[in-house]
């Protein structure tokens, strides 16, 4: 789980905004909690995070403004050993349903990835991917190329479509991050009135 970016569009550390009483980080770490172990928090380097559960792995991304890519590095180094996939998500996605990531993990395959794609645009964030493409990124960091976007682009790729979560998440609500303060006060009040 990515949580070190720098939150420029928020204004302030999206992982510490309070929702339903946790934060955004922890909620969504409840949510991975029900379909991924080991769970690890990729932090940027000396950022303070929420508490967490003790079984949660957290990392650093020490390299500083190199991007999401580099942060998914540092998260994939952390569990080199111990799996073959994993799901991929930033900490804003408190919306996530264990049932969206069940899917994605069921469709893989032999696919080096298993992405969303909504309309022309691909969500790298709330993907999953196998632990060997380590390589790929190191690839990409060295050709100075940091986004997920070039990741994805550079995979062999199973690409799911929307109605692939009819039954799953038919909303796609687990692909729902909240950058801006618009976007976190019309989450707030979608939760005062369910």
């Amino acid at each position: 789980m990515l949580c070190g970016g720098h939150s420029r569009r928020m204004g302030k550390d999206k992982a510490w905004l309070p929702l339903a009483g946790q934060t955004l980080l922890q909620r969504t770490v409840d949510r991975l909690a029900n379909v991924a172990d080991p769970i690890v928090v990729v932090r940027a380097s000396h950022q303070q995070l929420p508490p967490m559960p003790r079984s949660v792995r957290v990392t650093s991304d020490d390299v500083p403004d190199q991007g999401p890519l580099r942060g998914f590095q540092a998260g994939l180094a952390a569990v080199a050993d111990d799996c073959d996939l994993v799901f991929l998500i930033g900490c804003d996605a408190p919306l996530l349903r264990p049932e969206f990531v069940r899917l994605l993990r069921s469709r893989v395959g032999e696919h080096q990835a298993a992405v969303v794609r909504d309309g022309q645009r691909f969500h790298p964030l709330g993907a999953i991917y196998r632990c060997d493409v380590d390589a790929v990124i190191g690839r990409l960091l060295h050709e100075g190329k940091r986004r997920l976007q070039d990741l994805v682009a550079a995979l062999d790729c199973l690409v799911l479509r929307p109605e692939d979560f009819a039954a799953a998440d038919p909303h796609l609500a687990s692909l729902r991050s909240i950058n801006t303060p618009d976007e976190y006060q019309r989450l707030l009040d979608e939760a005062e009135t369910t």
